[in-house]
């Protein structure tokens, strides 16, 4: 997909990670022949996408899950950037097999 990931990480601080996917612009005369936006909410756009939450605060993770779920996600937690990382790669595996 010619992107990148990119991992900026401090000790005590925490971990960034930065993902970057090249698409085309579309036309906006095309996109608005095709989508009546009227007609789209957010719920439906986001109804069922999977979401991967890295929060080692309970609380702040408690809230934010139940935000994310009330919007209609389906949310996974973790605590730290390692465990995105673990979680990332184990993702790329399957989608390999």
């Amino acid at each position: 997909m010619n992107g990148s990931i990119e991992v900026e990480t401090e000790l005590g601080k925490g971990t960034k990670f930065t993902l970057v996917l090249q698409h085309k612009v579309a036309d906006n005369n095309l996109f608005l022949t095709k989508t009546d936006m009227s007609l789209v909410d957010e719920q439906q756009i986001l109804q069922g996408k999977h979401v991967l939450l890295a929060e080692d605060n309970d609380l702040n993770a408690e809230i934010a899950i139940m935000i994310l779920e009330d919007m209609g996600l389906i949310v996974e937690r973790v605590e730290d950037g390692f465990n995105v990382w673990l979680k990332w790669n184990k993702c790329l595996l399957k989608a390999m097999i």
